[in-house]
């Protein structure tokens, strides 16, 4: 594998988060994980272009793959906002519908601009698909960015 960094550790992480948010949404409710990441302090902007949201994206997608249950756009959005979040970047988690037909779908944004929002849609869908969409939920804000801590140690 030329180019490209092979991180173990990265993919145990995206095991666990991927895994651990299945069974967090089902015994606590998306509203107390919610609170969990507005409590992660975060202090960068990023965005969809930053190679580390990009390697994360990539093995977020590949680890959801492995699983032995169906990882839609929420699990695998809330393990990467948790991972991001983790590393001190903003990562909003917005979830938006349309009326008719029926569709809902969760995607990251850093402000305005959309982070990553492929999970789980088809290779045809498009970002003005997912702009169209009425915004019912957005956790985290830009009210978040904290200074980082300084290691005074």
């Amino acid at each position: 594998m030329t180019g490209r960094r092979f991180n173990f550790w990265e993919w145990l992480e995206a095991f666990g988060a991927l895994i651990g948010f299945e069974i967090s949404l089902q015994l606590f409710g998306l509203q107390r994980i919610g609170q969990a990441l507005e409590r992660m302090s975060v202090h960068e902007k990023i965005t969809a272009a930053d190679p580390r949201v990009r390697r994360l994206t990539n093995i977020v997608e590949r680890v959801a793959g492995f699983l032995p249950f169906k990882t839609a756009c929420l699990h695998q959005c809330l393990a990467l906002c948790w991972m991001l979040r983790r590393r001190g970047m903003m990562a909003d988690l917005v979830m938006g519908v349309y009326k008719f037909p029926f569709t809902a779908h969760v995607w990251l944004a850093c402000e305005s601009e959309i982070i990553h929002w492929r999970a789980g849609l088809g290779s045809c869908t498009g970002l003005n698909m997912l702009q169209a969409m009425s915004v019912i939920l957005r956790i985290g804000s830009q009210k978040s960015i904290r200074p980082a801590r300084r290691n005074t140690s």
